[in-house]
């Protein structure tokens, strides 16, 4: 079983050339942005890297404000980061392979929304992406009356002023754990006339600056993940579904590091994890399966607000397989999953996934485009097309061959 493992690793780290670099002298800066959406008009911080990845001592320095911009849809805001580390700024001497942090806060421009690339004035090749939201709308005031029936039946008196009470995140304080896992969409395929639709979430389970993460940061690496497919059989009289499964998750996932600038400050991420997957059924027709895994990613910023991903999973069935007992041969035992694109505009992923002894598997091409960016402005679904040929789409027919084209929207992608 080790040997197994250590053939798949370095399966994967070949695929991603995760070798040592060769060092380049100097000083370089490599940003460090927040990974949950911020607020427009609110407050944010990000972290600046300092690292000597020379043979000589060299002296970095720290400076007090920083001129960047924001650039969304090829608008630019310029933006001042303000130094929060303490010790404040001055020069400092960094060693061969010595790195330094430091903090910066500042203020998100109220008029970008989206997915948008953060950039340091100098030099210009130091940048990232963030995602804006909109702020919270203000606690209404009190009113003498309301208006209508129907806003009268969305509000309820506290006596200190009127709150509505169906906006999303009322009475959840942990709401802002929740986030999106793998794509949600809805697709039709033609012929045979069927319908395939998948929802996913994770949940941070240990969030930072409180409790057990404020004294052991590790712990906001952990997540629990649900994801469920399902296949809709739209042509028969009785419209069944044929098959869905339910795959809850347990995953640890860790920022190793943002390379340098030869490599636009790409993030190297590492996600360690245990999934069940099965298929709710009994008797003949259930399936069922366990499986642990490891799952190195690097996502890369590019020209023209392009982002190229890149990621390699290897995994091993744990528990019994009586269900389906030669699943690994036509699932296998890793996966390549790539992607580029543009956050406001066309991406493109395609997903490899097999057995390397049984030459089994199947392949996945997904194109997506959001509706907002043709006509219709106030429509926020994503345009979906995916391609699927191979064994093991769904779980009662995993051994079974099948090719099919569909489409239909995305609520993420």
């Amino acid at each position: 079983m080790p040997a197994v493992w250590l053939r798949r690793f370095a399966f994967v780290c070949v695929l991603f050339g995760l070798v040592p670099a060769t060092a380049w002298a100097d000083v370089h800066r490599v940003l460090d942005l927040p990974s949950k959406p911020l607020a427009a008009g609110q407050r944010g911080e990000l972290s600046l890297y300092l690292t000597n990845d020379g043979s000589s001592v060299e002296t970095a320095r720290i400076e007090s404000e920083i001129k960047a911009e924001i650039v969304l849809n090829g608008d630019s805001e310029p933006i001042v980061l303000v130094l929060a580390s303490p010790g404040g700024a001055g020069q400092k001497t960094l060693a061969p392979g010595q790195f330094l942090r430091v903090t910066y806060g500042f203020t998100v421009p109220d008029n970008v929304t989206g997915t948008a690339v953060l950039r340091l004035a100098a030099p210009p090749d130091t940048s990232g992406y963030i995602m804006v939201e909109q702020a919270a709308p203000a606690a209404r005031q009190p009113r003498e009356q309301v208006a209508s029936a129907d806003e009268e039946q969305r509000v309820v008196s506290t006596g200190k002023g009127f709150h509505v009470i169906d906006e999303p995140g009322h009475g959840n304080a942990f709401l802002k754990n929740l986030s999106v896992y793998r794509p949600i969409y809805f697709l039709l395929s033609p012929s045979p006339f069927d319908a395939k639709f998948q929802l996913s979430f994770k949940y941070q389970l240990f969030t930072g600056g409180e409790g057990f993460a404020k004294r052991w940061p590790i712990l906001s690496g952990l997540y629990f993940a649900y994801t469920q497919q399902s296949f809709w059989d739209l042509h028969a009289p009785s419209k069944p579904f044929t098959d869905s499964s339910f795959s809850p998750e347990l995953f640890y996932r860790a920022h190793l590091t943002s390379l340098g600038k030869r490599f636009n400050g790409a993030d190297v991420d590492m996600q360690i994890g245990i999934f069940h997957e099965s298929n709710g059924k009994s008797g003949a027709d259930s399936r069922s399966l366990n499986a642990v895994y490891l799952k190195p990613s690097i996502t890369i910023p590019l020209k023209h607000h392009l982002t190229f991903s890149l990621a390699g999973q290897v995994w091993d069935y744990i528990g019994s397989l009586s269900d389906n007992p030669n699943i690994g041969d036509y699932r296998g035992h890793a996966s390549i999953l790539a992607s580029i694109g543009n956050p406001n505009g066309l991406m493109l992923t395609t997903q490899l996934r097999g057995g390397i002894t049984t030459g089994k598997g199947n392949v996945s091409v997904d194109a997506s485009y959001p509706l907002n960016a043709l006509s219709f402005s106030n429509l926020d679904l994503y345009f979906y097309v995916q391609l699927y040929h191979g064994y093991g789409e769904d779980l009662i027919d995993y051994d079974k061959k099948d090719t099919r084209i569909r489409l239909g929207f995305a609520f993420v992608r």
